[in-house]
């Protein structure tokens, strides 16, 4: 915390300037709409889960379940409700892959490429379950989104592969922060999932897609490390963005945070630029995710930020943030049991329930 609190005026003036810049005011859903989709999705995400390999204990795959929920639908508010359960079923893959809940996965000895292409299931046990399920899932897609969809799935694997070993770059390799953020951002299949096949003609609206996957992408990974500082500044985590830059370009603490924030700001507002009075359904469909994406980072407890707005001074930087996290919890925030709670008897093994309950290891 000492760390922290020798950054926190710049640190809080940092996101009253991106949250100024962003014009923040999310109007995706009224806070009964919000309700209602977060019960929807988690407890379809529930019911449709794929096969896991035993030993995930139910109270982390609860709480996995629960983030996909929230940024699928703080994020992609213009989907249709099926093809956000199955992006969050997506999400919770990843997640469970990030937080090493496929243990033992095996790619140090795995023939990665050489299984992938082979037909018949697959011997790693995180690809055992993300095949299937992304062979149904980019069918919601045309072919581009969905073989941009296949490209980010690969590069999180081997991102999480590189980050398993800690390395965060050798000093002077300006460009290596870069490269494995990219890796693992997630920024081209947050963009093009936007798309879906039955929303969109692909081929009429393919130069708004690709300036989606060139612009946003960056913005989405530096949007996410922005609001992650607090979280992980002075923390022993896995080697972040900040911290890599900082080693690799020999940037103090302070310096990498306004380069950050410089960049983030930056490259939300060229986005949102370029997409102006071009396709009005993709503008609307990514500025919608702009201001989901802050509304999911400031009611997601992982990011802390209410310990943030708990010790604000009376500054003006201090003032317009917390005017911000009280709008963004207003219309974002819910106790965890109003809606993270399964329906039609999953919970007590009907309708269905009782292969979800099994899957996941037992009862929630």
């Amino acid at each position: 915390m000492d760390t922290f609190n020798s950054h926190s005026t710049l640190y809080i003036s940092s996101l009253r300037q991106y949250l100024d810049t962003i014009q923040y005011h999310d109007t995706n859903y009224s806070r009964e709409e919000r309700l209602a989709a977060l019960q929807h999705i988690y407890s379809e995400t529930i019911k449709h889960l794929p096969l896991l390999p035993p030993g995930i204990p139910p109270k982390t795959l609860q709480h996995v379940i629960q983030t996909s929920t929230q940024i699928v639908v703080c994020c992609w508010s213009k989907l249709p409700p099926p093809i956000m359960v199955d992006l969050s079923i997506y999400f919770v893959l990843l997640i469970l892959l990030d937080d090493d809940g496929f243990e033992s996965s095996g790619h140090e000895s795995w023939d990665a490429a050489g299984d992938l292409l082979a037909g018949g299931q697959k011997r790693n046990v995180f690809w055992a379950a993300m095949a299937p399920h992304l062979g149904n899932f980019v069918r919601h897609y045309g072919g581009f989104c969905g073989l941009a969809i296949l490209r980010s799935t690969l590069d999180f694997y081997t991102g999480c592969w590189v980050e398993k070993g800690g390395f965060g770059g050798f000093a002077g390799s300006l460009s290596f922060p870069w490269f494995l953020r990219n890796l693992n951002g997630l920024g081209d299949v947050s963009s093009v999932t936007m798309f879906p096949a039955c929303m969109y003609d692909e081929e009429t609206i393919l130069n708004e897609i690709t300036t989606v996957m060139a612009e946003l992408t960056p913005s989405i990974v530096l949007v996410n490390d922005l609001f992650s500082f607090y979280k992980e500044c002075g923390r022993d985590e896995a080697p972040n963005f900040i911290a890599n830059r900082c080693k690799t370009e020999g940037l103090s603490l302070e310096d990498s945070l306004r380069s950050l924030t410089a960049e983030t700001c930056e490259s939300t507002a060229r986005v949102l630029s370029v997409l102006k009075g071009r396709d009005a359904g993709v503008y609307d469909a990514v500025r919608g995710f702009v201001q989901g994406y802050v509304t999911w980072h400031i009611c997601d407890d992982r990011y802390r930020l209410h310990e943030l707005y708990d010790c604000c001074g009376e500054g003006s930087d201090e003032g317009r943030f917390r005017e911000y996290f009280e709008e963004a919890t207003a219309i974002g925030r819910f106790d965890v049991d109003e809606w993270a709670v399964p329906r039609d008897g999953i919970r007590n093994g009907e309708s269905g329930g009782r292969e979800a309950m099994a899957r996941m290891g037992g009862k929630l």
